[in-house]
């Protein structure tokens, strides 16, 4: 993590200064930003980490080679997704995804020439793809390290655990 956002961040905040004084110190986990990574993201809408590793696992064996791609990905029956443990509706957005990959074959490449707020523009007028998924998406596989996914479950419980001793708050 960029060390003068970390130093600035516990600087102001004492909670956060606590916080990295115990935490481990890791790399930041850059992704490839292409059409597999955004399958993950697709299926992980909603879901627990461990749920949606479990169907992305069975979703990669659909594949020769274990490997996603948007051309497979519009040719497999939906009911094989289905039977992964995808629902219909995320089903239909993979789907989607896939075929506009297929149609703009450097989209995921051509993002990576935008800004934050383009890329979430153009990723958000698919649909299934909202502010979270787009916001993952630069966060993680852009490397974009000035995204705040403000509609995270996992940041909000961290959130409320820190700051409001486990109660909740509202959106």
């Amino acid at each position: 993590m960029n060390e003068v956002a970390v130093k600035h961040l516990t600087n102001i905040d004492p909670v956060l200064s606590e916080l990295n004084k115990i935490s481990p110190k890791r790399e930041w986990d850059i992704r490839e930003p292409n059409f597999e990574g955004f399958v993950k993201i697709i299926i992980g809408q909603s879901l627990s980490n461990k749920a949606a590793e479990t169907i992305f696992e069975r979703v990669k064996k659909l594949y020769p080679n274990l490997l996603i791609s948007e051309m497979l990905t519009v040719k497999i029956h939906n009911n094989k997704f289905y039977n992964c443990g995808i629902s219909k509706s995320k089903t239909e957005y993979i789907k989607n995804l896939a075929n506009h990959c297929v149609q703009n074959k450097f989209f995921f490449n051509e993002l990576t020439q935008k800004s934050d707020k383009e890329v979430i523009h153009e990723l958000t007028k698919l649909k299934g793809i909202g502010i979270w998924s787009a916001s993952i998406f630069c966060l993680f596989h852009l490397n974009r390290k000035n995204i705040f996914v403000i509609k995270d479950v996992s940041l909000k419980k961290a959130v409320e655990k820190l700051y409001f001793n486990d109660k909740s708050f509202s959106n």
